[in-house]
């Protein structure tokens, strides 16, 4: 099942929005401007990626919001039924 969660953190996030999106258990992240919804940037990220993901998001927003981010992945898009 698809899922997408979008956090809309401007103002702790240098004026983007993050959004992820999964598909199956590969993680799409788009990072957009707050203003236009514009893609600034995206990656693709599997399970074995997880210390990456965080990174990749540390350029964009604050610890604390990426870590939100892989918190969410993991609880809603990797849990294992």
């Amino acid at each position: 099942m698809k899922k997408t969660k979008t956090w809309r953190i401007g103002e702790h996030c240098a004026g983007v929005v993050i959004r992820a999106k999964s598909c199956g258990d590969i993680v799409k992240i788009e990072i957009r401007d707050y203003y236009n919804d514009a893609i600034l940037n995206h990656g693709a990220f599997g399970k074995i990626h997880e210390r990456y993901i965080f990174e990749y998001l540390a350029e964009f927003t604050t610890p604390y919001y990426a870590d939100r981010v892989v918190e969410w992945i993991k609880q809603k898009v990797w849990v294992t039924e």
